[in-house]
């Protein structure tokens, strides 16, 4: 998509002719957020099944009167993927980045459904350039938010003063 944006660059092309392509990529925008979105809510989803999975297993292993030989490892393997995917989970947070795709694609997907029915902010609005050029300034100030909490997520976590 960006490298069909480059050359579109070059080609000069009018601000009405380039916002109608705007319009026409929006689509693939969406999906785009939307399979993140699937993508870390999987992620998610795998991580939190080994952390449940992974705590009743080592907590049934210890409690096993005399842990000996293979129990041991066994029980020392599973603590240990029970720490590593909680740590994943917390550190990278897919959750909140599926979350905050799903919420995207949705406000993107609401706005392109709102300009194509001329409903909301663009029924009053008359010429089809001035609605698409709402259009594209709307769009755009939601991807720019997507990317503001995406460089939240990417910070790390505030220590409370302490240094």
């Amino acid at each position: 998509m960006e490298r069909a944006r480059l050359q579109a660059a070059r080609l000069h092309l009018s601000e009405s002719t380039r916002r109608h392509i705007y319009r026409e990529e929006v689509p693939r925008s969406v999906e785009h957020y939307r399979q993140g979105q699937r993508y870390y809510r999987r992620v998610h989803n795998a991580l939190q099944s080994i952390v449940i999975v992974g705590s009743l297993a080592s907590s049934t292993i210890a409690g096993l009167a005399e842990v000996k030989g293979m129990q041991k490892w066994l029980l020392v393997g599973v603590t240990f993927s029970v720490g590593l995917a909680s740590g994943f989970t917390g550190y990278f947070k897919f959750r909140e980045r599926g979350f905050y795709l799903q919420q995207t694609a949705d406000s993107v997907d609401e706005e392109f459904q709102s300009l194509h029915l001329g409903v909301g902010r663009y029924k009053n609005i008359d010429s089809e350039e001035e609605a698409l050029s709402e259009f594209a300034e709307r769009v755009e100030a939601i991807k720019s938010e997507q990317r503001k909490r995406e460089q939240q997520l990417d910070q790390p976590a505030q220590n409370n003063g302490q240094q």
